[in-house]
This record gives structure tokens, C-alpha cells and sequence, in this order.
């Protein structure tokens, strides 16, 4: 059946209401059937062929009665010669059924030319259609939401339309992705449809920067900025005249941010004139802002100085009620760079650029005044900038400063400067002038400002502008010329840095001076000050003479000034300086410093290798030879030392030389307690630092002595030994040192006391018990008796200890005691010591006469001192002795020595005559004890010959064994004693004064100055005028420096806050230790 075959008045046939064609398919929209046996429908395209119609397209069957739309998808365009018409047939299942009138569909559709969004209305513009009976329609929807707007459009001809804001419900939702076609309609509401044109997205307008600008006539140079969008195919600027609809316009590409607009002529000063920036996609849809006005009239520039920092600009422009202010630029020809300012109001005429720095001299700069309103702002004339700085290359005064010859280079300018305008100022003030072609000149120097009255020439200074045309530089700063000689204000040398520095009164104009040094040296300074190589000083022959002129030269220009007077450098650190601090006070002495008028001294302290200053010096007035100040260390964990420097002045100059060299300000020492005997028993303690010994020992620190190979060359076993505080364990630190010996804080318990703890009691005994067990442990482990003796000397020279434990440590002097269960009062003999035996012979007057038999008895006789030591015989074997001499022969087997004879069972025993006697076999051993009598015999009694009654000597092979020693024969000990109620006493050496003394243990230093009839009073306080000095003996704290005899601390009787044990009772009370040396200050 034809398409047309149906009668088109019954309501049982679909009824077309649109149908629209665009190059791809054909939709229709139709009013379905209301024949309830539809089941669904088909779109057809027929044209008339020869009367009949001819179907040429066929939809796929549409299901459902009541649908009332379709599409028909084409395979290729239509052709827009054939007339198609658009017919809907209804359809029951398979068979067709009734069809639609048929609606001619246009098909030669419209192209959209652009469609420009400014944010309200949508304008656009197309190629028109010749099928467009009825007009156009301009249709916008949203693909994200399906929104639809659209208008339609009178006239078939009609190339442009508006899409308003109200017909788009207000505006478009920004952040929806919109698209535009425009439609030729046609009978019937058929409508051929331009392609789909999208919306950027987001629809977010490019923004025009105030930078843009109406260029001279000649163009439009404008600036945007556009947020990120979708779809951005190219950017659209143009001009329109507001009246004319005259456009310029050009296309970029879409990243472009700025573009030139080129006009063929200058625009209409008459016709108001707006600027539009459009980002556009790709099929000519785009989003713009408003069109912004121009002006049109341009400033003209009358003046330009560049000054390196700024540029003045003073302008002219004809009046303008639209013109609200100016922008002023500066901006390089080559690079495009610009520096702007603003001036508000439309009838000013000058104003100043900031520059932020000198314009670079490589590039062509302009200047410009553009004025400014609502909208584009009108650029002036161009003024060409001479840049650069004119460089003086000399200032040469005349013989009698009439005039100075001025010699420059031309600046480094694009522009060459026509003119070079010199001045000349008198300390600031202009006072002359000249203006020059060439590259020199020479400027008069009016008699006004030759000199003053007190003589002082004042501060000149020329300045150079060249110029060209409207434009004057004035970049280059005024240049100094220079009439007076500085004078040298001081010197000094940095005690902490060692750096010399020389300073001299400056000279008001001038920047820069040349020191002028022994030998021919230079040194060139921007300051009043100056430092001097280090070298200078230690230069051997003359005194180090320096002198100083102005010097400017800077910029290849050289200013040279008169000589300064010489001055001789104080160059010599003063001699023997020595440093002594007691807690509160320094005490520094130096040697004499001729011609010195002051002394500067300095405490440097050091703390993790960094020096610094310990507070402000201390000085000492001329003549001086030392001095005392109270002071605190700031840092007492740091270590201090002193320097001393000599102030030798030059006229009214300080010349402050160099320091000397640095001396310690605190060394290692002992010092003694202060509290008194009821709260602390006295005692000594090792301040190896500052800190411990200001601390007062507390807290402690832990002592770490170095040991060598003990074991005879068979290592220890068991390590590490411990004991208490007391701990030896291998030590890398050297190879000579193999082992290292700690003597801890302590404190964490009873099985764990502390050295540096001290209360009543003369003797810590759990500590005496560690010490015991620890060299018991350390025989255990495999230590020869030599190093166990080594061991305990070194201990008794380095642990903190009381005045009771010096003698105990020291030399083992021990009385009966509960807590050590001795019964007996013993020394210990050991190497280093002296026993001295007094013989007492015995006299018989008469055994008849009463009266003279009261004389008979045992008188006092001849002393012998006999030293105990070491020796190693010639198999390597070491052993205590009392004569080396006889030790050699009897190790050698050239002597022997018989045994005295005993008896055990009555403890008697004969005795020995000398120390050679005590060489037989048994008797010869490293350890010695001498036990005391527990009475001791009367003068006149007859001669005791058991050994508990005498003085005896009793011989150990090891520290274990000596501790269970007795007095008495048969033991497992061997005993011997001198006859004849000989009285041995332990004794040491000493020196006071340097004299060499022996005297018994227990002598303190009270006693020992007692024999000089020194000993002060027993008064609190520390002690002056003494010096006591203690060997460390084998003690070792550095395991790399090399073995020494000479290791001794200060023990410090002069330390701040020392005061009374008790009544009668100071730190001169310690006991003496063998090898002590006391000093006093004798004339």
C-alpha cells in the first residue's frame, strides 16, 4: 500500500508532530493510534518518483501502541535534490496497518559559523538553508541533565540569532556540558539540524587583564587568563564598534594567554569600541566575557630620568572625562619584561616607576604613559631609555683644589647618551656644574667649599647623568674625591680567634681604604676596620709598621687619599703566663711587658671542640705582673684555659697584641673534703675535670686506669673480674695496655659501694671488703704478684679514699677490728718504701749496785735504712727485696743465706742482724707484712726472743696468702725479726723544698712542715703558700701516651670552701704518700 493510501482524518492513524533530520538519522515524534490491535510502529522515507511513491528507508519496527517516538538511523546523508517525505505506519504484529500523513522533510541543513556564551545570552551565527520556509530555531541542551532551551528565528535568509537569558531559565549551569545546533524548519515543524557544536566545559569566560592596551593607534596588545577547561579548541579577540558593528578580530591557538590585535587604522576617538576574548571549540560553540570599552587618547612623555632605581616620567595628554589615572611602564624592547606604577586622577602629570634594581644595559628599554578609566587603557609615544651607569674611571684634585679633571666611560646603553651632565657637591650640596659631548670634563671647585675654617675639607663628590633627548640617567652614584688622611684608632688581636684586626677613624664620602704593610704588602678594606694576615706579627726583625689612605676603587675608577701616620703593631704575647683556680678565684702571672698599660686576660672554654668566650675578660692596670679575680666558669663540664694579652698604646690608639699561648686553667688534681668530720670522715677525691672538683666529688665519675700485661704472658682467665666498684676486663684502647681497670660510681646496693660515698667513718669497710676480694679474684685469674702490687699502687694513688684509707690503700696499715677481724696492728712492705731498723744495744753497768743498776738495759743505737723494692733476677723472676745488691747474688746463686734457727712450739725464733739475712730460701717472696708487738717489751727487761714479742716480719707468695699471715713460726708463712729489741718503722721518701726526706707512715703534711716550723694554725679555711704535688705511680689514664715518671696531680690545700675536720683538725692532717712533694713559698 502507498504510503499515502490512508484516509488521514481517523483517529485510528498515527499523527506526525516533528521530525527532524541531521545528516545521521531522522527522528519523529508522532501522536500514536488509538486502534487497541497496534502493536507497534514504523518510520518511512519515501519520495514521489514518476506519481508513485517510492519508499527509500525503513525503520526497524518500534514496539508498543502507545509509543509516540523513533529513529530512523541512516546510512549515509541525504541527498538535498531529492523532496523526502517522513510517514509513520502503525503495524498488528507483522502486517501493516494504518500510516500517517507524510511531512516533507528538509534536508539541506544550516552550518553553524560560531555560538558565543557571555555569560547570559548566547549569540550565534550560521551559513543559512534554502529549505528554511518557516525560519530557524536555535537549540541548546544540556548532555548531562537533558535540559533543552531553544528559540526560534524569522526569516529563511536570517545568518544570526540570540538565545536570551530568560529563554534559558537565567543562564546556563556553568558546570554542565552544554551543545547548540541551529535548524531550518520547514512545513509540518520538519527541521533540517546543523552538526552539534559543544560548550567548553566548565562555561567559565577568559578574563581580560587591566595589562591590556590600546597600542598607539596601531594595535591592541591584550592579556587574559582563562580557567581549566573541556573542549577549548582555539581563543577568539576582537574589536567591535559599538555603533558600526565594525569587528577586528583574530584567532589563536587555545593556550594562548595573550595576542596582538592588529588594526589597519587608528580607531574612531568618536565611536565607543569593545574588546572580547572567546574561548571557542572546535565546531565554533565558546564562552566570552562582556565586550570591555577602549580609550582612545593618547599622553605624550616630556621627561624620563632613570636614576638605576627608579624612573620619573612627567607627561602631557588633551582632556579626557574618561581617563581616571595612568599606568606608567618601563619595559624592555628585547625581552618583554615591564616595571609599571599607577597614578590616580586624569589630570596628573608625573609620577615615579620603582625599578626593584638597574635596567639591564644589554637590552633596548621604553618608556611610556598609558592612561587608564574603565576599560583599555591608551599607550603614549615611546621615549627611548639611555640605561647602564657611566663609570668614572678617575678624580684627579689640582695643586691647589681650584678644579678636578673627571675622566668616565660612556654607560653600557642601547641608546647612546647625546649629553653627559657632571656635578660636583660639597658634603651633599650641588655647587657646580658643566655639561659635556665627550668623555671628560673638569669641573670648577668654587672657593666656598675648598676648605673651612677649622681646616677640615669638606666631602666632595661628582656625579655624571648622560642623557638623550626627553630621557637623563642619573644611575651612577656620586663619586668620591678625597682631601683628608685617616687616623688609626686601635688595635687588636682576638683572643679567641687569633684574628688582628686594624681600625682607623673613617673619612666622611669615602668607601673603601688600602692598609699598606711591611714589605710591601696591601690590603684593601670597604670599612673603618680591618683584619691583618696572620703572619704579620710573627715577621722576625723590625716592630710591624702599617699606615692607611682612603683607596676608592670600584667600577675600574681608582681615589687614592694622603698617608695616614705609622703605627707600630703591639706584636710580642707576653712570657710565662701560669693560671691557677681555686674553686672561686683565677690567678694569672705573666712576666713584665715593657711599655704596656694594660693587661687583658681571657678564659676560653671548649665544650664538643667548639671555643668560646667564658664572660668578658678581666684586665690588670700597667706595671702589673698577674692578678686575681673572683670567677664562676659558666660551663664547668667544659674545659678552660687563660690567655694574657699586652695593651701597648700608640699615642691615645689601644694596641691590644697578640695572646699568649693558652694555659690550662684548671688541671687534674685531689682535692680534700670540706664537711666537717661528723658528717663526712675527711677524705680526699681525684677531679679530673673542672666540674668534679667544683661538684665537691658528687656525684662521682667513674675511673678507668689501664693495665698492663699482668699475666706474666699468659692472659687472665674469668674476665671480667668484679668486685664492688672494682672491675677489670680486655681493653683495645692499646696494645701495651691489654686490660682496663674500672672503678665505678657504684652505690646500687650493699654488695655495691660506692668510692665516692663517704659518711663518719674513718675506713668504708665494704669497701675494704670489695677491694680485698677484687685482688684476690685478679691472683685467681692468673696476675702475677708484681702486677697485683703495681695494681694496688695505682689504686692508692686514684680511688677516692680517707684520710684513714690513705694509710690503708697506700700501705696497708691495718689496727684489730671487728669489722676486718685483724688482731694485730700491720704495715704492708711494698716497693717504694723505706724500712728503717733503730738497733738498740743493750748496756750492763753493775749487777751488784742497786743504784747503778737502774742504768742497765737497752739504749738507743745506730739507724739503718734499707729500701724496699723490686728486682728481677736472671731467670725473669720479680721479687720484693731490701738490697738489690744481695738479691742479685742470692737469685744468682752466689750467695746463700741460712735460716735463723726457731722453735714453734714455744714461738721463739732467732732474729737477723741485717737485711741480708732475710735472703734465705724461704724468707724470699713478693709480699711483706710486719706485724706489731701487742706490747712492747720495757727497756730494761731481758731480751725477748719469741716473735710475738718483737716487731716481726712475715713473708707471702701471694696477695691471698699474705691476708691470713701471722707473727709466728711453723705457719705457712715464714716469720723473721731483728734481735736485740731492734725497732723496725716503715718509713717513705718525700721531698720538702726539694730536699729529700724519709719519714715514717703516717707523717702528714702537717707534720712534715712542722719541722720547719711552717705548720700554720689548725684554723678552717684553705691554705696558701703551699704546694703539694702526688705522683699517679703506676696508675695509667691515657693508654696512648707514652710510660712516664713525671705523672703528678696538685693536691689542693688551697681549694675555695675547704674549712675544720674539727677542732685542730685540716685537710694538712692528710697522711703523705711515698714520692709526695710539698713546696712552700721560701724566699
Amino acid at each position: 500500500m502507498a504510503a499515502t493510501d490512508q484516509d488521514q482524518t481517523d483517529p485510528n492513524d498515527p499523527k506526525i508532530t516533528s521530525a527532524i533530520y541531521d545528516g545521521a538519522s531522522v527522528r519523529a515524534a508522532w501522536t500514536p493510534s488509538q486502534d487497541t490491535g497496534v502493536t507497534g510502529y514504523v518510520i518511512l522515507l519515501a519520495y514521489l518518483g514518476g506519481g508513485d511513491t517510492v519508499i527509500t528507508h525503513e525503520s526497524d519496527p518500534i514496539p508498543g501502541r502507545t509509543t509516540n517516538r523513533g529513529t530512523l538511523t541512516l546510512p549515509e546523508p541525504l541527498n538535498t535534490d531529492v523532496a523526502y517525505q517522513v510517514v509513520v505506519r502503525a503495524l498488528w504484529d507483522d502486517t501493516p496497518g494504518q500510516a500517517s500523513a507524510p511531512v516533507i522533510l528538509p534536508t539541506a541543513r544550516p552550518a553553524l559559523v560560531s555560538a558565543l556564551y557571555d555569560g547570559s545570552d548566547i549569540h550565534a551565527t550560521w551559513a543559512p538553508s534554502w529549505q528554511a520556509a518557516v525560519g530557524y530555531e536555535i537549540v541548546v541542551f544540556s548532555t548531562d541533565s537533558g535540559l533543552t532551551y531553544s528559540t526560534p528565528v524569522a526569516g529563511m535568509d536570517t545568518t544570526a540569532g540570540v538565545i536570551t537569558a530568560a529563554q534559558m531559565g537565567g543562564g546556563l549551569d556553568a558546570a554542565q556540558q552544554w551543545v547548540i545546533t541551529v535548524a531550518a524548519v520547514g512545513e509540518g515543524n520538519a527541521s533540517a539540524r546543523a552538526d552539534l557544536a559543544a560548550f567548553p566545559k566548565p562555561l567559565a569566560c577568559p578574563t581580560l587583564e587591566a595589562s591590556s592596551l590600546y597600542r598607539q593607534g596601531t594595535a591592541i596588545v591584550a592579556r587574559w587568563s582563562a580557567p581549566p577547561a573541556q573542549g577549548v579548541d582555539s581563543v577568539r579577540l576582537s574589536a567591535i564598534g559599538v555603533n558600526s558593528g565594525t569587528e577586528h578580530a583574530i584567532t589563536l591557538a587555545a593556550s594562548a594567554t595573550n595576542g596582538t590585535l592588529a588594526l589597519p587604522a587608528p580607531l574612531p576617538e568618536t565611536e565607543p569600541v569593545l574588546l572580547r576574548v572567546a574561548a571557542v571549540g572546535a565546531a565554533g560553540a565558546g564562552v566570552s566575557a562582556p565586550g570591555t570599552p577602549l580609550i582612545a587618547t593618547l599622553p605624550s612623555i616630556k621627561g624620563a630620568t632613570y636614576d638605576g632605581q627608579t624612573m620619573a616620567l612627567t607627561w602631557h595628554m588633551a582632556a579626557n572625562a574618561a581617563v581616571s589615572g595612568f599606568t606608567l611602564q618601563v619595559f624592555s624592547q628585547t625581552t618583554g619584561q615591564a616595571m609599571t606604577a599607577s597614578v590616580s586622577g586624569g589630570t596628573a602629570t608625573h609620577g615615579t616607576i620603582p625599578l626593584g634594581g638597574p635596567l639591564a644595559d644589554d637590552q633596548t628599554w621604553l618608556a611610556q604613559v598609558i592612561a587608564t578609566g574603565e576599560g583599555i587603557g591608551a599607550e603614549g609615544i615611546l621615549v627611548p631609555v639611555v640605561t647602564g651607569t657611566a663609570a668614572v674611571t678617575s678624580v684627579t684634585s689640582a695643586p691647589d683644589n681650584t678644579t678636578l679633571d673627571v675622566c668616565w666611560t660612556a654607560p653600557g646603553s642601547t641608546v647612546p647618551p647625546e649629553y653627559t651632565r657632571l656635578t660636583l657637591h660639597a658634603d651633599g650640596t650641588p655647587v657646580a656644574a658643566v655639561r659635556a659631548a665627550g668623555l671628560s670634563a673638569t669641573l670648577p671647585v668654587p672657593a666656598a667649599v675648598q676648605g673651612v675654617a677649622d681646616g677640615a675639607p669638606p666631602a666632595l663628590t661628582v656625579a655624571l647623568a648622560p642623557g638623550a633627548g626627553a630621557a637623563l640617567n642619573t644611575a651612577a652614584p656620586p663619586v668620591a674625591a678625597v682631601a683628608a688622611a685617616p687616623s688609626v684608632t686601635g688595635f687588636a688581636v682576638d683572643a679567641l680567634t687569633g684574628t688582628a684586626t686594624l681600625r682607623w677613624a673613617g673619612l666622611d664620602g669615602v668607601s673603601g681604604y688600602r692598609i699598606d704593610l711591611p714589605g710591601g704588602a696591601r690590603l684593601y678594606a670597604d670599612d673603618t676596620t680591618a683584619p691583618l694576615p696572620a703572619g704579620i706579627l710573627a715577621a722576625g726583625g723590625a716592630p710591624p709598621r702599617v699606615t692607611v689612605r682612603a683607596a676608592v676603587s670600584e667600577d675600574g675608577r681608582a681615589v687614592l687619599g694622603p698617608v695616614s701616620a705609622p703605627f707600630t703593631l703591639a706584636h710580642a704575647p707576653p712570657d710565662g703566663v701560669s693560671a691557677r683556680y681555686d674553686g672561686a678565684t683565677l690567678t694569672v702571672d705573666w712576666d713584665p711587658v715593657p711599655a704596656a698599660a694594660s693587661f687583658t686576660v681571657t678564659v676560653l672554654q671548649t665544650t664538643d671542640g667548639t671555643t668560646t668566650r667564658d664572660g668578658d675578660p678581666f684586665t690588670a692596670p700597667a706595671g702589673a705582673t698577674g692578678g686575681r679575680w673572683p670567677y664562676t666558669p659558666s660551663t664547668p663540664s667544659a674545659t678552660h684555659t687563660v690567655v694574657v694579652q699586652a695593651n701597648q698604646p700608640v699615642e691615645t690608639a689601644d694596641n691590644l697584641g697578640p695572646p699568649s699561648a693558652p694555659v690550662a686553667l684548671f688541671r687534674p688534681a685531689f682535692v680534700p673534703s670540706a664537711a666537717a668530720a661528723s658528717v663526712a670522715f675527711p677524705h680526699l677525691y681525684p677531679a679530673a675535670r673542672l666540674a668534679t672538683a667544683l661538684a665537691g666529688g658528687t656525684p662521682g665519675a667513674p675511673i678507668t686506669l689501664f693495665v698492663p700485661d699482668v699475666g706474666n704472658g699468659t692472659p687472665l682467665s674469668g674476665l671480667p673480674v668484679t668486685a664492688g666498684p672494682f672491675s677489670l676486663a680486655t681493653s683495645s684502647a692499646a696494645p701495651a695496655y691489654p686490660y682496663a681497670l674500672t672503678i665505678a660510681v657504684g652505690g646500687d646496693g650493699p654488695d655495691d659501694p660506692s668510692p665516692w660515698s663517704f659518711g663518719a667513718e674513718p675506713i668504708r669497710a665494704d669497701l675494704r671488703a670489695a677491694y680485698v676480694d677484687f685482688l684476690k679474684a685478679l691472683e685467681s685469674a692468673g696476675a702475677a704478684p708484681w702486677g697485683i702490687l703495681a695494681i694496688q699502687d695505682a689504686l692508692s694513688r686514684t680511688l677516692p679514699q680517707t684520710f684513714a684509707e690513705v694509710l690503708y690503700y697506700g700501705y696497708g696499715l691495718t689496727v684489730p677490728s671487728a669489722d676486718t677481724g685483724a688482731t694485730l696492728g700491720s704495715v704492708d712492705l711494698r716497693p717504694g718504701m723505706v724500712l728503717r731498723v733503730a738497733a738498740s744495744p743493750y748496756q750492763a753497768i753493775s749487777e751488784s749496785s742497786s743504784a747503778l743498776r737502774w742504768s742497765n738495759g737497752y739504749v738507743a743505737g745506730p739507724v739503718v735504712d734499707y729500701e724496699v723494692g723490686q728486682f728481677i733476677d736472671s731467670a725473669g723472676g720479680i721479687t720484693t727485696g731490701w738490697d738489690s745488691f744481695f738479691g742479685q747474688l742470692v737469685a744468682g746463686g752466689a750467695l746463700s743465706v741460712n735460716p735463723p734457727p726457731s722453735h714453734d712450739t714455744t714461738e721463739q725464733m732467732g732474729g737477723v742482724a741485717d737485711a741480708a739475712d732475710l735472703y734465705f730460701p724461704a724468707f724470699v717472696a713478693p709480699f711483706y707484712r710486719l706485724f706489731a708487738p701487742t706490747t712492747l717489751p720495757g727497756a730494761s727487761d731481758p731480751t725477748p726472743t719469741d716473735t710475738p714479742t718483737n716487731v716481726t716480719l712475715a713473708a707471702a707468695s701471694s696477695f691471698t696468702a699474705l691476708t691470713t699471715a701471722g707473727n709466728t713460726p711453723g705457719g705457712a708463712d715464714p716469720v723473721a725479726y731483728f734481735r736485740g729489741r731492734a725497732m723496725p718503722r716503715p718509713c717513705l721518701r718525700v721531698t720538702l723544698d726539694g730536699a729529700p726526706m724519709v719519714v715514717p707512715v703516717g707523717t702528714t703534711v702537717a707534720n712534715l712542715l712542722a719541722q720547719r716550723g711552717q705548720a700554720p694554725f689548725a684554723a678552717p679555711g684553705p691554705v696558701t703558700g703551699l704546694t703539694l704535688t702526688r705522683s699517679l705511680g703506676a696508675a695509667v689514664l691515657d693508654p696512648t701516651a707514652p710510660a712516664t715518671a713525671d705523672q703528678r696531680w696538685p693536691v689542693r690545700l688551697d681549694w675555695s670552701g675547704l674549712g675544720a675536720y674539727g677542732p685542730g683538725w685540716t685537710a694538712l692532717s692528710l697522711p703523705l704518700l711515698p714520692g709526695d712533694s710539698v713546696t712552700t713559698n721560701l724566699p
